[in-house]
């Protein structure tokens, strides 16, 4: 056998099984948290949603996945961006004024030129924080399609098979020797 720079040609399959299982493992755990934070209405006070138009540009962009914190309406000033629900949709603006006389905001995108219509305090869903992770929305947006959602799954099923056995091989293994 032939040792070059600490390369064991004869332990390129331990060496290749021990980095898919590890890779397996991180997807495993991964995949856990993704699903996590998406099916979990508030997950430690925070809704995750993904950003579908550019209407607050630059602030959060086009595919980012922000945080909304559930608050109060008490709790929202003007410049606060909030989340709140426009039928059956969701949407971010930032808040130009507050009317608590009729428990209305006025909002605006940032990169729109007009005001939106006054939003009742009961539409609202939170505070969003300042801060986005930018293209990982697209994976909530994909995972939003009832066909996807139903690949989504199944690609779990079959990477959870993969670990199951590599784990079983790996048993198998140490019993060899």
């Amino acid at each position: 056998m032939v040792k070059c720079f600490g390369w064991n040609p004869g332990g390129e399959e331990k060496i290749t099984h021990k980095l898919v299982s590890t890779c397996m493992t991180i997807l495993t755990i991964l995949t856990v948290l993704i699903i996590g934070v998406f099916s979990t209405p508030y997950l430690f006070g925070f809704r995750v949603f993904a950003v579908v138009s550019g209407s607050m540009e630059p602030v959060y962009h086009v595919g980012a996945l922000i945080f909304t914190e559930q608050v109060t309406p008490e709790e929202i000033h003007t410049g606060d961006c909030i989340t709140y629900t426009y039928g059956s949709n969701t949407v971010t603006h930032r808040v130009i004024r507050v009317d608590r006389k009729h428990g209305d905001f006025i909002t605006q995108g940032d990169a729109n030129s007009t005001v939106d219509d006054p939003v009742s305090f009961s539409k609202l869903v939170g505070k969003t924080m300042d801060f986005s992770i930018p293209l990982l929305g697209y994976l909530v947006i994909w995972l939003k399609r009832t066909n996807d959602k139903l690949i989504f799954f199944l690609a779990m099923v079959v990477i959870l098979l993969i670990i199951v056995n590599g784990v079983l091989f790996h048993k198998k293994e140490n019993h060899k020797e």
